[in-house]
């Protein structure tokens, strides 16, 4: 893809840093009628990435969800070095862990090392509002908020995101774009592709149940590119 990315925001996908690695967005519709946040999840097991920078290796993603009599829990781990020879030029690191409660977002806590910088950010219930304070500031938003963290496919259906490390709200223009075969365990599965643009520049793929099995974009003029493991 020619398409490079716009900002820098983290989250669920590990983004890549602030000199223009993307990082995850959530979602969630203002002012809109919207279905639960999250439904039956289609995680049995770990959800891992090997993360590319134009062919070579740069680390990994993985998502682990734990679901509860209906309290679903979700670690997000993320971490990334740009290396060329013993030289690293760029470290991330990653960690939010997310807890749901009726398909509904009630706390999100993430730590977040980019390069040199530290981020945290909280997000809590807080009557019919959550309550977001990071680095972007401290205020509410909807209880329809999803994360950014790609789990969860009703991602696609949202126009406004958030993003897990600074706790920005981006917008984002979300289309289908037809559908591939993306390699999941040495198979190759039907995968619905959804390109997003506005605030973010990227492409996503989701199989009809749900998963999420595939991120490209382009960072500092390099191709990032998303495989399962």
């Amino acid at each position: 893809m020619s398409r490079e990315t716009k900002i820098d925001t983290t989250g669920a996908i590990a983004a890549l840093g602030r000199r223009g690695f993307v990082a995850g967005a959530g979602a969630m519709g203002l002012g809109l009628l919207v279905p639960p946040a999250v439904a039956a999840h289609p995680y049995r097991e770990p959800l891992r990435f090997a993360v590319f920078r134009d062919g070579a290796p740069l680390g990994e993603h993985v998502v682990t969800i734990r679901d509860e009599s209906g309290r679903l829990t979700a670690e997000i781990d993320i971490r990334l070095e740009y290396k060329i020879g013993p030289f690293t030029f760029y470290r991330y690191a990653h960690r939010n862990i997310e807890v749901w409660e009726d398909g509904r977002l009630v706390s999100l806590d993430s730590e977040t090392y980019d390069d040199g910088r530290d981020y945290r950010l909280t997000v809590r219930q807080d009557g019919r509002d959550l309550l977001v304070d990071g680095a972007a500031g401290r205020f509410r938003c909807p209880p329809e908020t999803l994360t950014s963290s790609y789990w969860n496919r009703e991602t696609i259906h949202r126009s406004t995101i958030l993003d897990t490390q600074r706790g920005r709200l981006l917008s984002v223009d979300v289309k289908p774009a037809g559908q591939d075969a993306v390699v999941v365990d040495g198979v190759p599965v039907a995968a619905d592709r959804f390109s997003v643009s506005g605030d973010l520049d990227l492409d996503i793929w989701y199989t009809s149940d749900g998963r999420w099995v595939k991120l490209d974009f382009m960072a500092r003029g390099a191709p990032i590119t998303y495989q399962p493991t």
